[in-house]
């Protein structure tokens, strides 16, 4: 498939509708604002980094000699970034000392050092918020930096210095780390390993491709790695194996070429975007998937980087139904999409808004509702309840009289006693009893799955 002036014509109008009817690039005093934020969090790492060493005895040459590293990952350094969206980065230390002989910056040292340098930041009000999860599987502290959010990773390797050219895509960084240090790393090496599947002429076409992938998800529900849906990390890899299959393509071809490919997807085989490497001259603490002879749901989107991991193993057969139902509703609506016909009622816009209205596509719904006195305790609990809502899900497979219709979009609703609040609606339709050879029953028993996921 060629690209023509038609193509480029409708590439620029794609531009236009995600600028001006949903905002999702930001202005060059936005960007300027993100890159003064991280020359701020790199004198952190520098200052946290020479702090542990000193504490450990070392003279100020050998810790400023030790260096640190400060680098990005996730949207921000895919270059796809919108108004708002928070910045992931890593803290990266040496581990070892300038002689070889000795760990002097662990990462939980690193990391504590990392949280004080934060709080003096928040005492001259630069920083407004600062929540440090040292006991996460993979530990992160969040923040909050002239109002955009940034989520920061800790981790250190076993090198006497680190810079900012340090090779973060070598396996053998990981080296003597622990599973915590490797989890951390993973997101900049997955990241780098995503730009490196793709011809470097091709990479404006993944992103304009991966920002209209990511919207059209973001409305239509079915975003959300905790949910069990795809995550960010997911919804780049499955655009860059598209980019990967019809290398010629522009963003227009590739967004169409998108749901026709995930809609007919033989699941039982992995979306990977290079070979799985297995072996490595060390011992891992992490064990690189394999697929699964049986699986309760095979949906395989497989990391680049070593160690290889399913980003979506939480995916249960009821997520995986919706989203296939999902690409195989866009792939006809992309088809029919023409820019030149001014009356065409199937626009790049419609695809992008998602045209969900769940009060009229469906009559029934599970509600769930978290409520709170506090917008810091709503957050607690909203954060809490998406992470276990995948259980709840799980909990409706074994109910063949209805299709539950998940949602990932959370809504804002009143109410006397909880001024803080959010609400996930969940559409039920219902199964025609005769085509599933039971008897109809007049009442459906959804007490059992919802009663269970409050236990547990």
């Amino acid at each position: 498939i060629g690209c023509g002036p038609k193509d480029e014509e409708e590439v620029r109008y794609i531009e236009e509708v995600l600028k001006k009817d949903f905002n999702l690039y930001e202005t060059s005093e936005e960007s300027h604002k993100r890159e003064e934020i991280l020359i701020s969090l790199k004198k952190c790492v520098l200052e946290a980094v020479k702090n542990v060493h000193k504490a450990k005895g070392k003279t100020d040459e050998e810790a400023n000699s030790a260096g640190g590293g400060l680098f990005s990952f996730g949207s921000y350094r895919l270059g796809i970034v919108g108004p708002g969206d928070d910045i992931d980065v890593l803290c990266l230390a040496p581990a070892t000392d300038t002689r070889g002989d000795s760990k002097n910056c662990e990462r939980t040292e690193l990391f504590e050092e990392m949280r004080k340098q934060l709080e003096k930041l928040s005492k001259e009000k630069e920083i407004t918020q600062i929540l440090p999860i040292a006991e996460a599987r993979v530990p992160i502290i969040k923040i909050v930096h002239k109002g955009i959010p940034i989520d920061i990773l800790v981790a250190s390797v076993s090198f006497k210095s680190i810079d900012e050219n340090f090779n973060l895509e070598d396996d053998n960084i990981l080296k003597n780390c622990c599973e915590k240090c490797i989890l951390s790393l993973n997101g900049c090496r997955v990241t780098n390993a995503i730009f490196k599947s793709l011809p470097p002429e091709r990479i404006e076409d993944f992103r304009l491709t991966l920002r209209s992938i990511k919207l059209w998800a973001k409305k239509r529900g079915i975003y959300s790695n905790a949910m069990g849906y795809p995550g960010g990390v997911a919804w780049a890899i499955l655009v860059a194996k598209v980019c990967q299959l019809f290398p010629k393509c522009r963003s227009n071809q590739l967004i169409r070429k998108f749901f026709e490919v995930y809609g007919k997807w033989d699941w039982e085989n992995p979306v990977q975007i290079n070979e799985i490497k297995r072996e490595v001259e060390f011992t891992c603490p992490i064990k690189v998937w394999e697929k699964e002879e049986i699986s309760h749901c095979p949906f395989y989107i497989i990391t680049p980087a070593f160690p290889a991991q399913n980003t979506n193993a939480n995916t249960n057969q009821i997520l995986k139904r919706v989203m296939i139902e999902e690409f195989n509703a866009f792939k006809e609506y992309s088809s029919k999409i023409n820019i030149e016909d001014k009356n065409c009622q199937y626009t790049w816009k419609g695809l992008f808004q998602g045209g969900i209205n769940l009060f009229e596509g469906y009559n029934y719904f599970l509600e769930i509702d978290v409520l709170a006195t506090s917008k810091s305790v709503l957050k607690s609990w909203d954060g809490l309840v998406e992470s276990q809502i995948r259980k709840l899900i799980n909990n409706f497979i074994d109910i063949p009289q209805i299709k539950l219709r998940p949602f990932s979009i959370g809504y804002n609703i009143k109410d006397a006693v909880y001024p803080f609040s959010r609400t996930y609606l969940y559409g039920i339709s219902f199964v025609d009893p005769e085509s599933l050879e039971i008897k109809p029953n007049k009442v459906i028993n959804l007490r059992e799955p919802v009663k269970k996921f409050v236990v547990d």
